[in-house]
């Protein structure tokens, strides 16, 4: 994966999404910044070039599944190659990237789609926002979503799948 300004951004979207605050993040073990560094790594003071590889790495592992660490070094390869940096952001092309694999998904496999809400954990061991996993059963591939839509996930394998098909694009 090629280190670009772009991951800082995603990073911090990211955070936001899974983490009710900053702090439970940043101070998680591996991870470590005091506030101030935080905050300077925020403000694009500190480059992700120049930090120590493991804590960029634990940060990225935290956030993101393999599988998703796989598509963002394809989202990078096709957004800089291609010029649809000219009409929008990393963020935006990465969010629109990964419903598209998703949507792939729902038509090649979809009676093996799988969805599970799952919790990121703070430093303290309490449990953050809820996601919503979804997997292709018996294999790595999988990706996190948070939907964007009031109303809560249906339980059961195959009300979730449904709802999935339904609000794709109330996923981020």
């Amino acid at each position: 994966m090629i280190i670009y300004n772009d991951l800082t951004a995603l990073i911090l979207e990211n955070v936001n999404k899974y983490y009710t605050y900053e702090q439970d993040f940043y101070r998680k073990r591996g991870i470590k910044f005091p506030p101030n560094n935080w905050m300077k790594f925020k403000n694009g003071d500190t480059p992700l070039e120049t930090m120590r590889s493991l804590r960029v790495s634990k940060m990225m592992n935290d956030l993101f599944t393999p599988y998703e660490l796989m598509l963002i070094s394809l989202a990078q390869t096709e957004y800089y190659i291609s010029n649809i940096k000219l009409e929008m952001n990393f963020l935006t092309f990465f969010n629109i990237y990964k419903k598209k694999e998703l949507n792939k998904w729902l038509i090649e496999h979809p009676e093996k789609v799988v969805g599970e809400i799952s919790w990121h954990y703070d430093a303290d061991g309490n449990q953050e926002k809820r996601f919503l996993k979804i997997s292709i059963d018996g294999t790595k591939m999988e990706m996190k979503f948070i939907s964007t839509k009031n109303e809560e996930i249906p339980a059961g394998r195959l009300n979730r799948l449904e709802w999935i098909k339904n609000n794709v694009e109330f996923l981020k």
